[in-house]
C-alpha cells in the first residue's frame, strides 16, 4: 500500500525527502565520516575533497551510496569541564604576565637621499597552479542553455538554493515566488558548539546546525556569487 508521507533523510550530506516505498540501496548519496575544518579548509573525513567556502562545503556531493534513513543519529556528548560554574557575584581579575623590560638600541632612520631599490617579486608554484586551474575551469565552463534539462533562464531543476540554511531546490519559475529563509551571518565552531553569528542559536549536533531555519527572509540564490 503506497503512502504520500514524505520522510526526511538524516544521513550527512543528503537531507532529501523521500517515500519509503521508493527507497533503495543506492538512492542516498551521503558522507559516513565527520566534518573536518582545518586551516580554513572544510571537508569530510571520508573523502579527500576540500573547499574554503562554507556553502561549497554544504554542497559537496556524498561519496557513499546506501538507503535513505529517517533515524536521527545520536547527539554527541557535550564537552565536559571540571571547572565549577562562576557565581553571579564572583569576579575574576585577569592581569597580564610580568615581563622583564627588554633593552634595545635605537635604530637610526635611513636617509631619504639613499638610492631606491625595487623589491623582488616571487610567485610561488602553488599560486601558479591555482591560477592555471582557475583559467582552465573558466575556459571549460559550459554555456547555460535550455539543453540538458536546464530551463530557459539557465537554472537546472533540482538545483539547491545557495543561501546558507535554505533547503529549497529549484523546480520551475514559480519557485522564485517562494520566500527564502536563510542565514546571512557566518558559521562559528567553538568548544564543541555550532551556531551562526546572525542568530546565536547554539547546538552541539552538526545535523541540527545544518537544519537550523534561517533568521532572515529574501530571494533564492541559485548560483554562487560574491553577494548574498
Amino acid at each position: 500500500m503506497s503512502s504520500d508521507l514524505l520522510l526526511r533523510c538524516y544521513n550527512k550530506g543528503c537531507g532529501k525527502e523521500y517515500k519509503e516505498e521508493d527507497n533503495g540501496e543506492d538512492h542516498c548519496l551521503h558522507h559516513p565520516g565527520l566534518p573536518v575544518f582545518h586551516d580554513a579548509l572544510k571537508g569530510w573525513s571520508c573523502c579527500k575533497k576540500r573547499v574554503t567556502d562554507f556553502t561549497d562545503f554544504l554542497n559537496i556531493k556524498g561519496c557513499t551510496a546506501s538507503r535513505h534513513s529517517n533515524v536521527k543519529p545520536p547527539e554527541p556528548e557535550k564537552p565536559k569541564t571540571d571547572e565549577k560554574p562562576l557565581g553571579l557575584d564572583e569576579v575574576i581579575k585577569v592581569e597580564p604576565p610580568k615581563r622583564k623590560p627588554i633593552k634595545t638600541q635605537p635604530v637610526e632612520r635611513p636617509s631619504d637621499d639613499l638610492p631606491k631599490m625595487q623589491l623582488k617579486k616571487t610567485v610561488t608554484e602553488s599560486l601558479k597552479k591555482a591560477l592555471l586551474k582557475q583559467k582552465e575551469q573558466a575556459e571549460n565552463k559550459p554555456d547555460m542553455t535550455c539543453n540538458g534539462g536546464e530551463t530557459e533562464n539557465g537554472i537546472k531543476p533540482g538545483t539547491m538554493c545557495k543561501n546558507s540554511g535554505c533547503q529549497t531546490s529549484y523546480v520551475s519559475e514559480t519557485t522564485n515566488d517562494e520566500k527564502c529563509w536563510y542565514h546571512y551571518g557566518t558559521p562559528v565552531f567553538h568548544e564543541g558548539y555550532k551556531f551562526w553569528t546572525c542568530c546565536q542559536k547554539r547546538t552541539t549536533d552538526f545535523d541540527e546546525f545544518l537544519k537550523q531555519e534561517g533568521c532572515t527572509s529574501g530571494s533564492h540564490r541559485w548560483e554562487l556569487t560574491d553577494e548574498i
